[in-house]
């Protein structure tokens, strides 16, 4: 995965699950409060003073990112692991303030379970059930050989931590939902990685064609342009016949224009001589009726 995945898309990843721990603590702490306050559970101390930590590690985390410009993918993966790692202390104590083995605390660890399938690869989650199951054995074999004081929270007349059937039933508990949720989170998520892995193949695809389509796109746009410019330049050449044409057309009008006026000046002329040719010959006959 950490070849797969970029410095920049698992610093995203890991801000956003962290992003809902500020929240989901300052929930808990509340509530915890409230229980201590108004209902009077003997909540320890250091449970508000432990829970807060949880919270410190995410700022922690970020501002390290922060001061690394330009972190590999094995930096951002293996310092948010070292994280972890120290929160699953700081799950451990918190279990242990809150009854220990007397309750079923555990499913804190769980809590993280659901976050690292989808950052973390498989070695790393492995490795983190077989920790958080030795820190959890830890406290469990503490409080059973009475090495940590028990916190009785609760009010349990009878002392839990201390019955062998109790400690042995719920460690393995313990271990057999820890591991359950491990692996139906690996079967989960490798069925998203699946789907991703095919999405990326469509992706690339898609990038190819959508690559070639620009190339025929940017072809065809040439052809059309270099089409356009010829049409363009046939306008221009026919708009300049036609120019032309017309020029020759109206000079052509201009010259049967002027012909007809001469044609008609002729007519005119000719109409005239023809009135003075009669009145010539009126009077010609006249003359030669007078002479006889």
């Amino acid at each position: 995965m950490q070849e797969q995945v970029t410095a920049q898309e698992a610093l995203w990843r890991i801000r956003n699950a962290l992003s809902f721990r500020f929240p989901i603590v300052s929930s808990l702490l509340f509530a915890a409060l409230v229980l201590k306050v108004v209902f009077g559970v003997p909540f320890s101390h250091y449970l508000f003073l432990l829970a807060p930590l949880l919270m410190l590690s995410a700022f922690s985390y970020d501002s390290i990112m922060k001061i690394i410009k330009k972190p590999s993918p094995s930096q951002v993966f293996n310092l948010y692991y070292v994280f972890l790692c120290l929160d699953a202390i700081t799950f451990t104590f918190i279990i242990y303030f809150l009854g220990g083995v007397a309750w079923f605390g555990f499913i804190f660890y769980a809590f993280y379970f659901m976050v690292l399938f989808p950052l973390l690869p498989k070695n790393y989650v492995y490795f983190y059930f077989i920790y958080c199951t030795v820190l959890y054995s830890i406290l469990v074999t503490g409080q059973f050989l009475e090495i940590f004081p028990y916190n009785n929270v609760f009010g349990l007349k009878e002392p839990l931590h201390l019955k062998k059937p109790f400690v042995l039933t719920s460690l393995t508990a313990t271990v057999i939902t820890l591991w359950a949720l491990g692996y139906m989170g690996n079967f989960t998520v490798g069925l998203l990685r699946e789907k991703i892995a095919k999405l990326q193949v469509i992706k690339i695809a898609l990038i190819k064609e959508k690559a070639s389509l620009e190339v025929k796109v940017q072809s065809r746009t040439k052809e059309l342009q270099e089409e356009r410019e010829g049409l363009e330049a046939r306008v221009q050449e026919r708009t300049r016949e036609l120019g032309e044409e017309r020029g020759e057309l109206t000079k052509r009008i201009e010259e049967l224009e002027a012909f007809h006026k001469l044609v008609v000046g002729r007519e005119l002329k000719m109409s005239e001589l023809k009135e003075e040719i009669e009145k010539l010959n009126k009077l010609k006959k006249q003359n030669g009726k007078n002479i006889s």
